[in-house]
């Protein structure tokens, strides 16, 4: 554009400073050597692979990563007394969530900040276990207490996560982007998914005929908890908060569909009455198709 004058060498330079600066704060990169082939692909590049691209020895960052994880679980861990299961676990977690905390800070490492959030909340009481029939998520200890400050801690961290990486509302805040860069990921799709399944299981606890008020209450409250994050999401094009608060705002409205609709309406009405809301959900998409692609352009759908 700059040979064919078609922007000015004032806007040329401005737009090249500010590409240069998104580089390095986004992807840890700098540009300026690189060919323009080289740095097409480079944008493009996601935060998965973003770990063996743009740092150098990343691989060894990793298998030093993985392997220093299960060496520090066992040194703990074997050294555990009797009953004390659930302790043990825990300060493994703590110490494997500082070990890749460091990793990922001093080698710019977006894969490991990732893992070090999940070693953080694991920390904290979020349990997630999987072998080769099974996925579980839940919580380590029971009881409502536990989940509610669980719930209300993660919940903070998720608002103060959005504070950090997309406003400017708190100047303060906005300091610590660059330094918090590499768990960015995980702060924005795995604590508020703590957060979320929270909400939900509290709504659990409760009947409607045995606690009408505290029901309808936690309801109201994961409802718009769900829909403030598609907002949120929506207006600051934040994609992994999107598809979390869609997936529980889906989760939440099939929950309800059933306790209001199939156990009072039985299964025949019940799929009658799904299939017209589908209908009418489709025909809203498809007729509105153009606006809807264009504020889910953030997506790259």
């Amino acid at each position: 554009m700059r040979n064919e004058e078609n922007i000015s060498e004032e806007v040329f330079e401005e737009k090249t400073v500010y590409l240069k600066e998104l580089a390095i704060e986004k992807f840890q990169m700098d540009i300026a050597d690189l060919e323009l082939q080289q740095i097409v692909p480079a944008q493009r590049i996601d935060w998965i692979a973003s770990a063996f691209y743009v740092v150098h020895n990343e691989y060894i960052v990793l298998l030093v990563s993985f392997a220093l994880s299960p060496l520090v679980s066992y040194s703990f861990y074997s050294r555990k007394e009797e009953n004390k299961e659930a302790l043990y676990r825990t300060i493994s977690s703590w110490a494997i969530t500082i070990l890749w905390g460091l990793i990922a800070y001093f080698y710019h490492n977006a894969f490991v900040g990732f893992l070090a959030v999940g070693a953080f909340i694991s920390s904290i009481g979020f349990y997630f276990f999987m072998n080769s029939h099974m996925m579980v998520f839940g919580f380590k200890k029971e009881n409502a207490p536990f989940v509610l400050r669980l719930t209300i801690f993660t919940f903070c961290l998720t608002i103060l996560s959005w504070l950090i990486f997309y406003t400017n509302y708190i100047p303060a805040l906005s300091v610590l982007k660059p330094y918090l860069r590499v768990f960015e990921t995980g702060m924005t799709s795995l604590i508020p998914m703590v957060s979320f399944i929270g909400l939900f299981y509290i709504n659990y606890l409760y009947k409607l005929k045995e606690n009408p008020f505290k029901k309808v209450v936690l309801e109201s409250i994961a409802l718009i908890a769900a829909i403030g994050v598609l907002i949120i999401a929506l207006v600051y094009g934040i994609g992994s908060m999107f598809w979390i608060g869609l997936f529980f705002t889906v989760w939440f409205s099939m929950d309800k569909f059933y306790w209001l609709v199939y156990q009072n309406a039985g299964l025949l009405f019940a799929a009658l009455i799904l299939a017209g809301l589908l209908a009418g959900i489709g025909y809203g998409i498809k007729s509105n198709l153009p606006l809807i692609m264009e504020h889910l352009e953030f997506l790259n759908l």
